[in-house]
């Protein structure tokens, strides 16, 4: 196997004797077309470029931009995402109603029994306490879930994929398409009911290299355009993949 190194520009493993590095299409060492002198033709066609960017209006620079970037999806997933958490919030509740309920029958039976007010309301007070107890955790575990779900924002476009989270502190992590390996489209039973579907993206990244976007609408539209998208960067690129 003949010697390797290090892209200086993404780090990935490429031949020694490499002149271009074929996962992120960057030139190495001189070897790309800006190494040859510029001709005095290029050089005033590049300032008259630069003209003529100046000139533009900021609406036709950010219409530009755009088309350059096209999105593909932004949004969050589906509120389906909550029906989970919100299960959970109805097992606290009725756990919290069945600790009141026993409570209070707990209190009729002392009082019938010693015929002591004292014991009575103490162990209805317990149970209360422990019941508002019960609710206020149920109720603190779905608003939290809410806040995860209400931070948590995908937004796809034709060359990156970027994911948003944070409740007091937002962080944004930035996928480049050119290291996305492979990309899954799936949906569950009731995901299907719903028309909604999962999207998973592996990638060759340290932070997230098995990301999740879904449960989403139009989920399989937003599959083939990202797969489309994928192929086009890995063409533009030169990027060759071994299956």
């Amino acid at each position: 196997m003949g010697e390797t190194k290090k892209c200086p520009f993404c780090g990935e493993e490429i031949k020694a004797e490499a002149k271009k590095c074929r996962f992120c299409g960057e030139f190495l060492e001189g070897n790309g077309p800006e190494s040859a002198p510029p001709s005095k033709d290029d050089a005033s066609h590049e300032e008259q470029e630069q003209k003529d960017d100046q000139d533009k209006k900021p609406e036709e620079k950010v219409a530009e931009t755009a088309a350059k970037s096209a999105v593909i999806f932004h949004g969050r997933r589906s509120g389906l995402a909550l029906v989970g958490p919100i299960f959970w919030f109805v097992i606290w509740a009725a756990v919290a109603a069945l600790l009141a309920t026993l409570g209070a029958s707990a209190a009729r039976w002392i009082l019938a029994k010693t015929w002591s007010d004292a014991a009575g309301g103490t162990a209805s007070t317990v149970a209360l306490v422990a019941g508002i107890v019960v609710g206020v955790i149920g109720a603190g575990l779905l608003v939290l879930r809410w806040l995860v779900w209400k931070t948590q924002v995908y937004s796809v476009s034709t060359d990156r994929i970027e994911y948003e989270r944070g409740i007091l502190i937002k962080h944004i992590n930035n996928l480049d398409l050119w290291r996305v390996e492979d990309i899954d489209y799936g949906q569950t039973l009731v995901e299907r009911l719903f028309g909604l579907g999962t999207i998973t993206v592996i990638a060759k990244d340290e932070t997230d290299p098995v990301l999740r976007i879904g449960p989403i609408r139009s989920a399989r539209q937003v599959y083939d355009d990202l797969k489309h998208a994928v192929t086009k960067t890995d063409r533009r690129r030169g990027i060759m993949r071994m299956k």
